[in-house]
């Protein structure tokens, strides 16, 4: 028998205790809108914020693969690290206010606890035993989270011994990670450049070099006239792949070119966006998918309407778990079934005139809502716990993505499959099951609350958990009673123009208010 007890779940199947944890997409479903947003925007992450980063680790790799050549992985890896903290500092004592900056909080400990004249790197960034420093993982931020991007838009890669290394022109004959190099410290004073590398070397900031060494290297310090801003700006707008080997023009993709045009242009219209949320919907109510030539917006089209099925899915699970935690005791699975059946029935019925007896390819077509404008009711109403309204409205939201899309399902299929997209879950899978359901409307929502929401979740929750112990499951089903553990709230994906956004206003093409300037009318009108 399964046991539960101290937030631990023995089960004869695994044979090992579980622990609960919170876990991430619960219905699996984010994965396609994963795949789609890396191909619009490689070489941005969501933790890649910060344009002149990139500049800064070209410069670094530069230096270090000229000046110290050490090959041990640790010795670079401790190299970076003091940097990254050094960067910190100077950006936290001179801009607090400035965000995304890599161990910020470490450093503002540091600056907030000082009593001495100068600042100890090697204490607070190499690794050595359990002691506490800036960032855990061994190559800091660099190696987490800008190395893949920088590699992905061609700035980086690895040599032979496994260190970081700038790609130059035999890897490419794009712009190279040398050629940021050299252009970042064509922007250093003489002794600026000199002060830093004995600081990283010594493992000590001296209080007295931090204003001058901010001027020159500080990442919230671009001189928006300089060749290394103007090659960044080249860098963001060169083909999405460098280093792939392309044998036909039809293989060349501008996708983030494309992007950040259409991010201008939004931010040059007389209402301009407050979100990036605002971006994704403008484009999902103005594309029309059949006459459409620009693929990046077609594309960024079929990220909406994944994350609007995700959305409704993850609506209607919610409302499950709900459910389950009002209940206070476990339910009879085909029961807990009914009951909510039963509830979206009278929802749908009283709000959308949908009669459940009937077939239901006659009664889908009742679903229409403006589906970008229910997000926000939805979430008022996960707030007030109301579970009828989240489960029907979910239900809605999927019924009528299908109406309004099922036309375009042969170019979504075709668009998808291009960038390989198409992932396990995805929404136009679900289209194909709506297609082919011949029963009442009745037994589709049988179908959907059962199959997609309770045993999906279960599915995909042993399939994370594989050979470990940590288990995201969000309820327990043992002898067909069903009872909930946590709760998951309907949520959309974030597809890296956060950091995009970020990057536009460090390089003034758009002001904090997200307002196109000058320099950013020059620069879409040259890539577009």
């Amino acid at each position: 028998m399964a046991i539960l007890k101290n937030n631990e779940y023995k089960t004869v199947v695994w044979g090992s205790k579980n622990n609960f944890i919170t876990g991430l997409d619960p219905l699996g479903l984010q994965i396609t809108s994963e795949a789609t947003y890396a191909t619009l925007l490689p070489g941005v992450t969501n933790l890649t914020n910060r344009i002149r980063y990139y500049g800064f680790y070209c410069w670094l790799l530069d230096f270090y693969a000229e000046n110290i050549r050490d090959t041990n992985q640790q010795t670079q890896n401790n190299f970076i690290r003091k940097a990254e903290l050094l960067m910190a500092l100077l950006v936290k004592t001179q801009n607090p206010n400035f965000t995304q900056v890599t161990g910020s909080q470490f450093a503002v400990n540091l600056i907030e606890g000082k009593t001495e004249i100068e600042y100890n790197l090697k204490e607070g960034a190499v690794k050595e035993g359990d002691k506490k420093t800036y960032w855990k993982f061994s190559s800091g931020a660099f190696g987490q989270y800008y190395a893949g991007a920088m590699h992905e838009i061609g700035l980086t890669l690895r040599n032979d011994e496994g260190n970081f290394i700038c790609s130059n022109k035999n890897h490419h004959d794009l712009i190279t990670g040398s050629d940021m190099a050299k252009v970042f410290e064509k922007q250093l004073n003489k002794d600026a450049k000199e002060i830093f590398i004995s600081s990283v070397n010594d493992g000590k900031l001296k209080d007295e070099d931090i204003i001058k060494l901010h001027a020159n290297f500080g990442i919230d310090v671009i001189d928006i006239t300089s060749e290394e801003c103007g090659l960044y700006l080249k860098i963001l707008s060169q083909i999405d792949h460098p280093f792939e080997d392309i044998m036909e023009e039809s293989q060349i993709s501008h996708h983030r070119k494309n992007t950040i045009a259409y991010l201008l242009q939004q931010a040059s219209q007389e209402k301009s966006f407050t979100k990036w949320g605002d971006l994704i919907n403008n484009n999902y109510n103005n594309v029309v998918i059949e006459t459409e030539s620009n693929i990046t917006l077609s594309l960024w089209y079929y990220f909406k309407l994944n994350e609007l099925w995700l959305f409704g899915a993850g609506s209607c699970f919610w409302a499950c778990l709900m459910e389950m935690e009002l209940k206070f005791t476990p339910t009879h699975i085909q029961t807990f079934i009914s009951e909510m059946v039963s509830k979206s029935e009278t929802y749908l019925k009283e709000n959308f005139g949908i009669n459940v007896d009937e077939r239901f390819q006659l009664e889908i077509s009742k679903l229409i809502i403006e589906e970008t404008k229910e997000t926000e009711i939805i979430r008022q109403n996960v707030k007030a716990k109301n579970v009828d309204e989240v489960l029907g409205k979910g239900i809605a939201m999927i019924g009528s993505i299908y109406n309004h899309n099922k036309k375009h399902s042969c170019k979504l299929k075709d668009l998808s499959q291009s960038i390989s997209a198409n992932r396990d879950g995805n929404v136009l899978d679900f289209f194909d099951v709506m297609d082919l359901f011949k029963g009442t409307f009745k037994e589709f929502l049988q179908l959907l609350l059962r199959r997609h929401i309770i045993y999906r979740h279960q599915f995909v929750a042993i399939r994370k958990t594989g050979n470990g112990t940590q288990s995201s499951l969000k309820f327990l089903l043992e002898e067909n009673y069903i009872r909930g553990l946590d709760i998951f709230p309907p949520i959309y994906s974030s597809p890296r123009l956060d950091a995009l956004i970020h990057m536009m206003q460090d390089l003034s093409l758009i002001d904090h208010n997200n307002i196109i300037t000058s320099k950013g009318i020059n620069y879409l009108n040259e890539i577009r």
